[in-house]
Protein backbone atom coordinates (compact mmCIF):
# COMPACT_ATOMS: atom_id res chain seq x y z
CA UNK A 1 0.00 0.00 0.00
CA UNK A 2 1.62 3.65 -0.63
CA UNK A 3 2.16 5.62 1.81
CA UNK A 4 -0.75 7.49 3.08
CA UNK A 5 -1.56 10.08 5.77
CA UNK A 6 -3.78 9.61 8.56
CA UNK A 7 -4.86 11.84 11.17
CA UNK A 8 -7.48 12.84 13.36
CA UNK A 9 -8.61 16.04 11.89
CA UNK A 10 -6.00 18.38 14.10
CA UNK A 11 -3.57 20.12 11.77
CA UNK A 12 -4.97 19.36 8.67
CA UNK A 13 -4.13 22.56 6.07
CA UNK A 14 -6.88 25.05 5.39
CA UNK A 15 -7.36 24.66 1.76
CA UNK A 16 -6.90 21.70 -0.72
CA UNK A 17 -5.89 22.93 -4.16
CA UNK A 18 -5.74 21.55 -7.53
CA UNK A 19 -4.05 23.18 -10.21
CA UNK A 20 -3.25 21.68 -13.72
CA UNK A 21 -3.21 18.19 -11.91
CA UNK A 22 -1.05 19.00 -9.49
CA UNK A 23 -2.60 19.14 -5.42
CA UNK A 24 -1.57 21.31 -2.86
CA UNK A 25 -2.19 21.55 0.87
CA UNK A 26 -2.55 24.81 1.50
CA UNK A 27 -2.34 26.50 5.41
CA UNK A 28 -2.76 29.76 5.43
CA UNK A 29 -1.21 32.04 8.26
CA UNK A 30 -0.63 35.28 9.01
CA UNK A 31 2.61 37.59 8.85
CA UNK A 32 3.24 36.58 12.39
CA UNK A 33 1.23 33.38 12.43
CA UNK A 34 3.05 29.95 13.96
CA UNK A 35 2.03 26.30 12.45
CA UNK A 36 0.99 24.79 15.39
CA UNK A 37 3.02 21.24 16.70
CA UNK A 38 -0.10 19.13 14.65
CA UNK A 39 0.22 21.27 12.28
CA UNK A 40 4.03 20.92 11.33
CA UNK A 41 3.78 17.30 11.82
CA UNK A 42 0.83 16.99 9.21
CA UNK A 43 3.23 19.45 6.81
CA UNK A 44 6.22 16.80 7.26
CA UNK A 45 3.91 13.62 6.17
CA UNK A 46 2.88 15.80 3.48
CA UNK A 47 6.96 16.03 2.22
CA UNK A 48 7.79 12.36 3.12
CA UNK A 49 5.08 11.64 0.87
CA UNK A 50 6.40 13.36 -2.46
CA UNK A 51 3.15 15.93 -1.62
CA UNK A 52 3.11 20.05 -2.07
CA UNK A 53 2.46 21.56 1.74
CA UNK A 54 2.36 25.38 1.00
CA UNK A 55 2.60 27.89 4.18
CA UNK A 56 0.33 31.46 2.61
CA UNK A 57 1.05 34.11 4.15
CA UNK A 58 -0.78 35.50 0.66
CA UNK A 59 -3.21 34.67 -1.76
CA UNK A 60 -0.17 36.06 -3.88
CA UNK A 61 2.29 33.89 -2.55
CA UNK A 62 0.65 30.29 -2.78
CA UNK A 63 -0.56 31.63 -6.47
CA UNK A 64 3.36 32.42 -7.41
CA UNK A 65 4.20 28.94 -6.09
CA UNK A 66 1.86 26.86 -7.43
CA UNK A 67 2.69 28.60 -10.79
CA UNK A 68 5.96 27.81 -10.58
CA UNK A 69 5.82 24.34 -9.65
CA UNK A 70 8.26 22.01 -11.47
CA UNK A 71 7.89 18.48 -11.80
CA UNK A 72 11.02 16.50 -12.09
CA UNK A 73 12.12 12.64 -13.01
CA UNK A 74 15.05 10.91 -12.55
CA UNK A 75 16.26 7.30 -13.58
CA UNK A 76 17.24 4.31 -11.27
CA UNK A 77 20.47 5.87 -10.27
CA UNK A 78 18.98 9.27 -9.34
CA UNK A 79 19.99 11.28 -12.24
CA UNK A 80 17.46 13.92 -13.18
CA UNK A 81 16.07 13.17 -16.80
CA UNK A 82 13.88 15.67 -17.16
CA UNK A 83 11.91 18.57 -15.39
CA UNK A 84 8.40 19.90 -17.13
CA UNK A 85 5.87 22.49 -15.95
CA UNK A 86 2.47 21.08 -15.23
CA UNK A 87 -0.26 22.14 -18.12
CA UNK A 88 -3.73 21.25 -18.37
CA UNK A 89 -4.64 17.83 -19.32
CA UNK A 90 -1.28 16.81 -18.76
CA UNK A 91 -1.59 12.77 -18.06
CA UNK A 92 1.43 10.85 -15.82
CA UNK A 93 0.95 7.21 -17.48
CA UNK A 94 2.85 4.11 -16.06
CA UNK A 95 3.83 0.92 -17.39
CA UNK A 96 4.77 -2.73 -16.53
CA UNK A 97 8.05 -2.12 -17.69
CA UNK A 98 8.87 1.07 -16.28
CA UNK A 99 8.57 -0.31 -12.73
CA UNK A 100 10.70 -3.09 -13.17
Amino acid sequence: MPPSIYTSGKGIPDLLCMRDGITAWIEVKTEKGRLSPQQQRFGQMVDDAGGLYIVARSVDFAVRTLETVRISFFDKNGNQTLTVSPARGMRLTVSEKDIR
